[in-house]
């Protein structure tokens, strides 16, 4: 029996209301992909693409990779050598990264695993290779959001793409201990306020005005608490459809929701 009958069984004693989708997607599945060409050339032929005679527009590939960003980055950092972020930090070697040809990535402005040097990193990482850094504001860590200007300050601005609001500040999920205070406001209303203040000093400064702000990213967000803010230039969302990771399968979120859920 290969893994799909085994998963199959497996759903149909343990989970027999899931064990469905397993039989349905390869259906599913053999239903597009697998009709025979004449079937496909006449349904072609009854429904003609009104748009057929029309050339399509081309695009450079230059421009595709330049829409590619990564949530990663080649610079070198601290690590934890203890505390329950023991063993963060950087461990690979940078030069996988230029390898790939990524041209923008993320990296915090400023916290515990910053190092000095990290200005002079952004400027090497895009004399090397062109690749410019996403700076985000690390709202635990540059609790003032006057207090980032004078830090990205520090870098060559022809290194830096653009500025991101705090990473899910929303966030309660042990032992990151993100959610947001400012000013007596929390989470989402205190992240906007933070980012109104940080965005209209940034763009009052004639050395940092140019430089783009993305808004703040939230995590699982009960909208009764989303505050409405102005403080960005273009927005930001973090995609976790069903409480799944965005880059995993249906099936693969299926079976970890499955083996979560018989640990309880």
């Amino acid at each position: 029996m290969g893994f799909r009958g085994r998963f199959s069984r497996f759903l149909m004693t343990r989970h027999p209301h899931l064990a469905v989708l397993t039989l349905l997607i390869p259906a599913l599945s053999s239903c597009v992909f697998a009709a025979p060409k004449t079937e496909t050339r006449a349904l072609a032929q009854l429904a003609p693409s009104q748009h057929a005679s029309q050339p399509s527009p081309a695009f450079a590939a230059d421009d595709f990779i330049d829409s590619i960003g990564i949530n990663g980055s080649p610079i070198i950092t601290n690590i934890h050598e203890d505390g329950p972020f023991k063993g963060a930090g950087t461990k690979f070697d940078p030069e996988i990264f230029y390898d790939l040809g990524i041209r923008y990535y993320r990296e915090v402005l400023q916290y515990a695993l910053t190092r000095e040097d990290q200005p002079q990193q952004v400027l090497d990482a895009w004399k090397k290779s062109g690749a410019r850094a996403m700076l985000f504001l690390g709202h635990n860590n540059t609790k003032n959001p006057l207090d980032a200007l004078p830090l990205l300050k520090k870098y060559d601005i022809r290194s830096v793409a653009e500025i991101e609001g705090p990473n899910e500040p929303n966030n309660k999920f042990p032992p990151q201990d993100l959610n947001h205070k400012y000013k007596g406001l929390t989470d989402e209303a205190a992240t906007a306020l933070y980012m109104k203040e940080f965005y209209d000093a940034l763009k009052a400064d004639p050395d940092l005005k140019a430089l783009p702000v993305i808004a703040y990213s939230a995590i699982f967000t009960d909208y009764n608490l989303a505050k409405g803010h102005t403080g960005f230039d273009f927005g930001n969302m973090h995609s976790y459809q069903g409480y799944g990771v965005p880059s995993s399968s249906p099936l693969m979120n299926i079976l970890l929701i499955i083996i979560y859920n018989d640990n309880l």
